[in-house]
């Protein structure tokens, strides 16, 4: 299982879209869809159009994003030494980007210290690597960070990794509350943080609540639960609240024991 260590802040800050494409100009190509030139013979044109159409097919699959985000796949492992293996997969960067083979990340690993790689796929799917918070130049999606040490990796952790799960976006950092960051206006997700569920909604992180059910008494892991500022819950005996899950309280909460 992959860490979540970091917070929202001490990751890249989320990438988005371009501008969309007017499909009537006559000199616009989507970026990464091979051209179609109506000098080419059939026979050129044949493999042009199936390619075309399986990209129109993997786009209805995983949904229209602007985020650009992992869409399957695409996870980091320990590939020896300064290297990080990426899983083959798909990622969404204005279009379907695919890996398909896996491939290795040469990372860095300063003289003495702790270096935290983040790794990217590029839109041309090409992947590389930097050490601070800053996105590539060209449009890219981010994959995770990977720390090194003496030469060899210390840790991989996914924070800050934008993922679409089932048309969805979703992120996951070690925020407590809400996340610090202020992503793009134009793009919504999923946030989870370790005190539970948040929207991004293009404005503001609105939280996802879910009311203490009546006869609750334990809360597992993953689990947030809400008792409203206008209401009060009566619980007998106890409430058990496992690790990594929360109870917020706003209103009366009462544990009563005979």
């Amino acid at each position: 299982m992959p860490d979540y260590n970091f917070l929202a802040t001490e990751c890249p800050a989320l990438t988005h879209g371009t501008d969309l494409i007017d499909p009537t100009a006559s000199a616009k190509y989507p970026p990464i869809t091979t051209k179609l030139v109506v000098t080419d013979s059939p026979i050129t044109l044949i493999p042009v159009a199936q390619e075309l159409a399986v990209r129109v097919d993997l786009a209805s699959r995983h949904g229209g994003c602007r985020g650009r985000a992992v869409a399957q796949g695409l996870g980091i492992t320990d590939g020896g030494g300064l290297l990080a293996t990426i899983g083959v997969g798909q990622a969404l960067v204005d279009g379907v980007v695919t890996l398909n083979a896996a491939d290795d990340a040469v990372l860095t690993d300063d003289a003495g210290g702790v270096t935290r790689n983040q790794v990217w796929i590029t839109q041309a799917g090409a992947l590389t690597v930097r050490t601070d918070l800053t996105a590539p130049a060209s449009p890219a999606a981010h994959l995770g960070s990977v720390v090194t040490a003496a030469g060899a990796i210390t840790s991989i952790d996914y924070s800050g990794r934008l993922e679409m799960r089932g048309g969805v976006l979703y992120r996951r950092t070690a925020d407590i509350g809400p996340p610090g960051d202020t992503p793009p206006a134009s793009i919504q997700f999923l946030a989870q943080t370790q005190t539970g569920y948040y929207w991004w909604t293009g404005a503001a992180y609105v939280r996802l609540w879910e009311a203490l059910a009546d006869g609750q008494d334990v809360l597992a892991a993953g689990e947030v639960a809400h008792v409203p500022s206008n209401c009060q819950k009566l619980i007998a005996d106890s409430l058990q609240v496992d690790a990594g899950a929360s109870c917020i309280v706003e209103g009366r909460l009462v544990i009563w024991r005979e």
